[in-house]
């Protein structure tokens, strides 16, 4: 028999054939239930819930629940923890005792801001770089290898994808001149 309803029917000093008239299911069907599958299936544990034979909450399920907030709490401040050392990551590269080119030196100098945005904007904006240049390169390569037939073939997707890259290059650079932005800032709150 299950360990479970064994405990609760010796805890209420109740036999299987009464808790079969109190549940109103036949003794040979809680067998069943509770001698092949090991568990309470879940309409019958309503019904002992109900009657007040077990409750809906015991011990273990409140350390559960307080185990559930602590590994919450956790995950919460490692995800934290994560964008801090990142930062951290980050700048340590840029400080380290290599040769300064202009690159880094822009690198450094951006992360003396105090806004957040800033903080998170930068990364961003250097990996996105760094990114379509690795990705160019390898592209460059296979182009270079390909014959120019089959370049020739797909010429539409590489004027796409170029058309692409500068649309996105203006968009960086527009945000670069205040002007143009705040103009359009200005324009959307009279709107």
């Amino acid at each position: 028999m299950n360990p479970e309803l064994k405990k609760i029917l010796v805890d209420k000093n109740i036999t299987l054939e009464e808790l079969s008239k109190i549940l109103d299911i036949k003794v040979e069907t809680l067998k069943r239930y509770f001698c092949k599958s090991g568990t309470i299936p879940y309409k019958v544990q309503k019904k002992l819930i109900e009657i007040g034979i077990i409750e809906e909450k015991d011990k273990h399920s409140k350390k559960n629940d307080k185990m559930y907030d602590v590994i919450a709490t956790l995950f919460a401040e490692n995800e934290k923890l994560k964008n801090e050392i990142q930062k951290l990551e980050t700048l340590k590269s840029l400080l380290s005792d290599k040769p300064k080119k202009y690159n880094d030196i822009l690198r450094i100098n951006s992360f003396k801001s105090d806004f957040d945005t800033t903080t998170k904007i930068i990364p961003l904006m250097w990996k996105l770089s760094d990114e379509v240049s690795k990705i160019f390169s390898e592209l460059e390569i296979l182009l270079e290898i390909n014959s120019i037939q089959e370049n020739i073939k797909i010429k539409r997707g590489l004027y796409k994808v170029g058309d692409n890259l500068i649309a996105i290059g203006d968009k960086l650079k527009l945000y670069g001149e205040n002007t143009k932005i705040e103009n359009d800032i200005i324009d959307a709150e009279v709107k």
